[in-house]
């Protein structure tokens, strides 16, 4: 039993391939070039080339111009350039496209890392000035301010009170301690104040078993002072002093969201600063980057090639006939590649005046083969200048067209046996009058006679004559995948 369907199998699968195949054939694309143009990410990011932003808000970077070629198409005749291949050049340039956000994690996790490679570049500078921060020592400090400690608050300053016993240095300190106070104050998960004026506070407390914010009073200022070496902050309606100290969580955040909108220019020196101070720079410009599409031109258009040809009749009269040709390219890019069509015009011209002009688009291969190293002609060795055989061309210009090799293939497959064994399997030919069947019964129960009369002519109604295509279409795909189920799976 498996063997059988073994053969079924490969039965099928003959037929699919088949198809496959002959589908493809009819299948028409531009040429892809790969491109090696040569530059690292890390050579076009310190590079210095122009910058730019994307529509997508990434920082981008052009790298060097490069010329690159490829092939030109039927411009020339084997007679116009013996021996040669001829190439159609086009300038490209790389980009480089950087995310501002990753950048800015990276040279502020250096930062916060002590890095010194990173600490020292103008990048950090900028970034811990945007919050008022300095480098003391290698180290990153931020202004901060520090309520009063309570025990530096006499009678004299100002202080403030809940309704319960007690004075704190701030209206939230006081407000806290009230909630504190309570029998269950691990109900009460948040406080906040508001400002009545500036000696009232309202407190209000948030119980969360009850989901609701409690009003139970007011704390009220007091004093007329603060201790020397503090200040009175309205803002905070205490006494505070002002201390250098290490950036908080919300410092950073603030300096990364600071940096991450800053321009393409400003990016670059943070990727530079942060791949500068790693150990592995070249890995580090690879991560922190990725290459955008080449740019170049979206169209190109080839020189002209003329030819000219001048024939004489019987009578002696000369007639001068004049072909142009030229090419057109077009052109889409990839990161690493260009796709390229090729559209060929043809003017003739006989005596002076246009008699036609065709315009063609030349269907080329999938991939265009990479450059090839250009070789001087071969030369026998010389005494001691001897590194082995000269080099010699192997290569010789034929006078046949892809056309027709590929005329020559189409042929060759349509003479083999099995393809001329299934070209008429499905041409069929007859001639009849449409199908109708009749039955007719005499049906036997409880003593009685019932006739049965039925008469099948579906075939002939005008519904099915209709639809009859549709259904039979629907019944070859499914067929068709049946037989592709079972051929593959």
């Amino acid at each position: 039993m498996d063997g059988t369907c073994g053969i079924y199998r490969r039965a099928l699968w003959l037929p699919c391939v088949l198809c496959v195949v002959f589908g493809l054939s009819t299948v028409q694309a531009a040429t892809r070039k790969i491109v090696n143009h040569g530059q690292s990410k890390e050579s076009v990011i310190k590079g210095g080339g122009s910058s730019f932003q994307t529509p997508n808000g990434e920082a981008g970077y052009y790298g060097r111009d490069y010329v690159d070629q490829h092939t030109a198409g039927n411009r020339f005749t084997t007679n116009d350039s013996p021996g040669s291949s001829p190439k159609q050049k086009i300038t490209v340039k790389p980009t480089l496209k950087v995310n501002p956000r990753n950048a800015a994690k990276a040279v502020i996790g250096g930062i916060r890392g002590g890095v010194p490679g990173v600490v020292a570049s103008a990048a950090a500078t900028a970034i811990i000035a945007a919050i008022d921060g300095v480098i003391d020592d290698g180290v990153v400090k931020v202004p901060t301010t520090n309520p009063a400690d309570p025990s530096a608050l006499g009678s004299e300053h100002y202080r403030w009170r809940p309704a319960s016993a007690g004075y704190y240095p701030s209206p939230d300190s006081a407000c806290r301690a009230y909630y504190d106070s309570t029998s269950n104050p691990a109900n009460y998960t948040d406080t906040r104040v508001s400002r009545i004026n500036d000696e009232a506070y309202r407190c209000e407390g948030f119980h969360a078993p009850h989901n609701i914010w409690y009003y139970d009073g007011n704390v009220l200022r007091s004093g007329s002072s603060c201790p020397d070496g503090y200040q009175y902050d309205s803002a905070l309606a205490s006494c505070v002093v002002n201390v250098w100290a290490s950036p908080s969580d919300a410092d950073w955040i603030t300096a990364e969201d600071w940096a991450s909108v800053r321009d393409s220019d400003f990016v670059r020196d943070m990727v530079r600063a942060s791949c500068e101070g790693s150990n592995a720079p070249s890995r580090c410009y690879d991560e922190m980057s990725e290459w955008g599409d080449l740019q170049g031109p979206a169209q190109q258009t080839g020189p002209k090639v003329t030819s000219t040809t001048t024939s004489t009749d019987s009578t002696g009269v000369a007639t001068s006939t004049t072909t142009t040709v030229q090419n057109k390219y077009n052109y889409t890019f990839g990161p690493n590649y260009y796709n390229y069509s090729t559209t060929t015009t043809e003017t003739k011209s006989v005596n002076g005046v246009q008699v036609s002009e065709t315009v063609t688009t030349e269907p080329e291969s999938d991939i265009d083969s990479p450059d090839q190293e250009e070789r001087d002609d071969a030369f026998p060795c010389v005494g001691d200048i001897c590194n082995g055989p000269a080099y010699q061309d192997q290569y010789a210009p034929l006078d046949k067209t892809k056309e027709d090799f590929l005329d020559s293939y189409s042929a060759r497959v349509a003479s083999l046996p099995i393809i001329q064994a299934v070209g008429g399997l499905f041409d069929v030919s007859v001639d009849g009058s449409c199908p109708v069947w009749n039955f007719s019964h005499q049906l036997q129960i409880l003593g009685s006679s019932v006739s049965i009369n039925l008469t099948f002519d579906y075939l002939c109604l005008p519904w099915f004559v209709q639809y009859g295509p549709w259904i039979r279409a629907i019944i070859y795909l499914v067929a068709v995948y049946g037989a592709i189920r079972i051929a593959l799976l």
